[in-house]
């Protein structure tokens, strides 16, 4: 062979070698997260099969879990893609540390990961898969910054004859969603939940009716002077009655509000009827009444929320300072500084702001002082438990004390026994609300006739 026939075949060499590297190199990226390196939904789908295939051929089941990093997007939002990118690296090394060679983990969105787990009972799955969930939501450094991610990871065990691939991920997506929904982590398939989601859908389809309709209306329950029992406020709490369906709990259909984003014109209704209301009773001569009114997540974070503030109290000639709007403390956290920047927008309106349920989120302390905060809601769960409970007086006292140290008026929810409402006043709780109280009532009936006081005479000084 001439040396120019060498050097040929030596460059079509190189050639054919390059173009099977370049090959591979597609077929990789073609089946893998180009991120995290992990397989891709269109590499999982085909491992999937083999694993039902396995599972249908040795009669040995296996697991399918889908992950759901909750409230992701904040991550990216407060602090960047980056270090979002970086969040998800980490949380890939710590989940496949966790796998076993048989197991199959892949990145099938951006804040979703899937694993299958051949071979693989129920209780065997549990474990491995709380493993994972504790992994996830151990706090992760990001440069300086300490991030806490939290997870919801829905479970469909592969069983012999246990369905198509479709059909288990539809699952485990239904699962998933209801381990968000119930905050449980971790939720296993069960058939009801076919028969829930679907109950759901229709109950959407009813409620985005239901305000054109009237079949919304809100009832009142009143706060008080724990000192003296005197009137100092109303809470506005939605009620849904259905013609068919009749009363539905708002446990019932706030979520599907959420899930659906129908609570923002709901809560727009909510807050305009409020006010009105508000303005109403102010002028049959209850000037200091102060009517609160609770705040979903998805409202606080819209564009234009101020401004729809705004808007509804020059229609409702509503003073500003006669309205209270409650937020729970997770919604808060979720950014801080965009929280803090918003509610010093509706402090300037002169409204006041309270932080709904406290001591049952995130509970970082440090971030009040930097918050224009007025009050601070106990949660009824310390309420309730305040003496059956030995962990609830301490947790209660240290909220309490807290407002005081910070200028912040504590209104305890929940009061149902006199031996409650007691010692919340000899705790120094400002103010409470409960059945003890009086229960939500509609606009009509839930105004004390001549301003009476609610609580019984023993109690009053």
């Amino acid at each position: 062979m001439t040396a120019d026939l060498l050097q040929q075949a030596r460059h079509l060499a190189a050639v054919a070698i390059e173009h099977h590297r370049l090959k591979d190199s597609l077929a990789y990226q073609a089946q893998h997260d180009a991120l995290t390196g992990l397989p891709n939904r269109i590499l999982f789908n085909t491992r999937l099969e083999r694993a039902v295939q396995q599972a249908e051929d040795t009669h040995i089941p296996a697991a399918l879990a889908l992950i759901d990093l909750d409230d992701f997007k904040v991550i990216n939002d407060v602090h960047g893609n980056q270090v979002g990118d970086e969040v998800l690296q980490e949380i890939t090394r710590r989940l496949l540390r966790l796998t076993r060679w048989s197991d199959t983990l892949a990145r099938v969105g951006g804040d979703e990961f899937t694993v299958v787990l051949p071979h693989t009972h129920q209780e065997e799955a549990e474990t491995i898969l709380r493993q994972m969930l504790q992994s996830i939501t151990a706090p992760i450094l990001v440069g300086e910054q300490e991030l806490l991610i939290s997870a919801s990871i829905g479970i469909s065990m592969l069983t012999n004859g246990a369905g198509d691939v479709t059909h288990l991920q539809r699952h485990a997506d239904l699962a998933m969603q209801s381990a968000k929904t119930h905050k449980a982590g971790i939720a296993f398939y069960q058939p009801k939940m076919n028969r829930q989601a679907a109950e759901r859908m229709h109950l959407a389809q009813y409620l985005r009716r239901a305000v054109e309709l009237g079949e919304l209306e809100l009832h009142y329950q009143p706060q008080v002077n724990l000192v003296d029992g005197t009137l100092s406020g109303m809470e506005a709490l939605l009620r849904w009655r259905h013609p068919l369906l009749g009363p539905v709990a708002p446990l019932r259909f706030i979520p599907v509000a959420e899930e659906t984003g129908l609570i923002v014109p709901i809560g727009e209704w909510v807050l305009r009827e409020a006010c009105r209301q508000a303005a109403v009773w102010r002028g049959q001569g209850y000037e200091t009444l102060r009517m609160a009114v609770n705040v979903s997540v998805l409202q606080f974070e819209r564009d234009g929320f101020v401004q729809m503030v705004a808007q509804v109290l020059e229609d409702t000639g509503l003073y500003p300072q006669a309205l209270e709007l409650e937020l729970t403390e997770s919604a808060v956290m979720r950014n801080v500084e965009e929280s803090a920047r918003r509610m010093k927008q509706l402090r300037s309106l002169g409204v006041s702001l309270a932080v709904d349920d406290f001591g049952t989120g995130y509970s970082s302390l440090s971030y009040l002082s930097r918050l224009p905060l007025n009050v601070l809601k106990i949660d009824r769960s310390f309420v309730t438990h305040l003496h059956q409970d030995s962990s609830a007086l301490p947790v209660v006292r240290a909220i309490i004390s807290l407002a005081h140290n910070l200028g912040l008026t504590t209104i305890a929810e929940g009061i149902e026994t006199q031996q409650e409402c007691d010692l919340l006043r000899e705790l120094g709780c400002h103010q409470g609300q409960g059945y003890l109280i009086a229960r939500p009532l509609p606009a009509l009936e839930a105004l004390p006739p001549q301003k009476r006081l609610f609580l019984p005479r023993e109690y009053r000084q």
